[in-house]
């Protein structure tokens, strides 16, 4: 299964400055979060059978071959959920959440057993993702 978060709404087409500053993304996410209309995002999945009766032959071994394509015509996202978040949402840029938000760490391991990666790459991939987190946080300090 993959999943996608996507605009519900259209997006105008936002050229990005030819030098932008070195918080740019940081300064557009600001901006954005302060408006007075609510974001909203169409939650999508993704789902591929696994067996090995699917039609197209991708069976069970297939979670562990990152180069397999997932024909969106074969395969379409299906919208699950709309996230809202509401407006406006000034606090993104307080010295308080900045401070919390670099102590933050991603990792898709956060998660009910049955939710959590599984296949070779993502055999792989958690002890990254603990090695960097890890890292990152001991280089915060």
């Amino acid at each position: 299964m993959k999943f996608s978060a996507i605009p519900s709404a259209e997006v105008p087409p936002t050229e990005i400055p030819k030098n932008p500053s070195d918080n740019y993304l940081r300064e557009v996410l600001s901006e954005t979060m302060n408006r007075n209309e609510p974001l909203y995002f169409d939650f999508m999945l993704q789902v591929r059978p696994n067996n090995v009766n699917d039609p197209l032959g991708m069976g069970l071994l297939d979670l562990d071959n990152a180069s397999s394509v997932w024909e969106e015509r074969d395969y379409p996202f299906v919208k699950v959920a709309k996230i809202t978040i509401p407006a406006p949402q000034p606090e993104v840029d307080s010295a308080e959440n900045k401070a919390y938000c670099e102590k933050l760490a991603l990792t898709p391991w956060h998660s009910l057993v049955e939710h959590q990666p599984i296949g070779s790459i993502n055999r792989l991939r958690k002890p990254v993702y603990q090695a960097s987190a890890e890292h990152r946080l001991k280089s915060r300090q």
